[in-house]
């Protein structure tokens, strides 16, 4: 868990981590920008996780403070909310993948953890 906090910690810092370059800062940010209107996330309907937006492995919620996630097909989620400047790593072992519902609970439980923080300004 430590080392999944340290690598999201980096990307919420737009590929730096203690005070070192990563990877680049526009890199960061066309990693976790869809690239096309079909990747785009799309205003929440009955399973929010259907509509997230996609890039280079991230997927990104519509209108969330500009929040980014990595998720695995288990339950294993690294959540980034960079305005807030929130990280939550959930290690999960689902008895089946990508269960909706368990997607949705997921994803209202970090963006709640990250809603009791102020937007941070740059």
């Amino acid at each position: 868990m430590r080392d999944y906090a340290r690598f999201s910690l980096m990307a919420m810092y737009g590929g730096r981590l203690d005070g070192r370059r990563v990877v680049s800062q526009a890199w960061m940010k066309e990693a976790t920008t869809p690239g096309a209107k079909f990747l785009a996330p799309i205003p929440n309907g009955p399973h929010d996780a259907a509509n997230q937006g996609y890039a280079y492995q991230w997927w990104i919620p519509y209108g969330r403070d500009g929040a980014f996630m990595a998720m695995g097909v288990y339950g294993q989620i690294l959540y980034i909310n960079p305005a807030r400047h929130v990280v939550v790593v959930q290690t999960s072992a689902w008895p089946q993948p990508d269960t909706d519902a368990r997607w949705d609970e997921s994803q209202r439980m970090m963006d709640t953890i990250a809603s009791k923080f102020p937007v941070v300004k740059p």
